[in-house]
């Protein structure tokens, strides 16, 4: 069986979810400020003054630090239901791959409401004491190939992503579609 992974961000989806869950799900004020410092953070993780990994922890400390599990959850699985899926999501994932590995930087949380049957590789929240204190794993670039990794899997036949960022996984990958806009280019193979 062939093992095809599709990003999920931009490549299943319409737009970015990160920024969206984090907003819907927050039970704290400001949101307006709290959106703004976040972008702040988003803008240097685009020019690499900041991790990925950095940036999803200031998220969580802006938006989720301490928030009760159960509400998380509950709010995750609302919030995804109203996530616009991308022309890609019926075309190449529903209509040739339904069974394709998910493999995400978003947080699982809200993904896995979307694959029930599916792997999905993704970020997690950590939980102490029911409630939220940080990011328990990433899944960015090079993370989703250890993610791939510990579940024994070497190699990707095909892989849809929407970034060079996940070059690492292009690099065990034998064919790669870059998704732009609903658009597929194959890059490699």
């Amino acid at each position: 069986m062939p093992v095809i992974v599709f990003d999920f961000d931009k490549t299943l989806t319409q737009k970015d979810t990160v920024l969206g869950f984090l907003s819907a799900t927050s039970d704290k004020g400001f949101m307006p400020v709290r959106r703004l410092v976040f972008l702040f953070f988003s803008v240097l993780h685009k020019f690499r003054f900041i991790s990925n990994d950095r940036l999803k922890e200031a998220g969580i400390r802006l938006f989720l630090k301490n928030m009760e599990e159960s509400m998380v959850k509950k709010s995750a699985a609302v919030y995804s239901k109203g996530i616009p899926l991308s022309n890609i999501y019926t075309t190449e994932f529903v209509a040739k791959y339904p069974r394709a590995i998910i493999a995400t930087a978003s947080y699982e949380d809200y993904v896995r409401p979307l694959f029930k049957d599916n792997l999905v590789l993704a970020a997690k929240l950590g939980f102490k004491d029911g409630k939220v204190s940080g990011l328990k794993q990433n899944a960015f670039g090079p993370q989703k190939v250890k993610l791939l990794n510990e579940q024994g899997i070497n190699t990707v036949d095909i892989l849809y992503t929407d970034s060079f960022s996940d070059r690492a996984l292009m690099n065990i990958s034998t064919i790669v579609y870059l998704v732009k806009n609903d658009n597929i280019k194959k890059i490699k193979g």
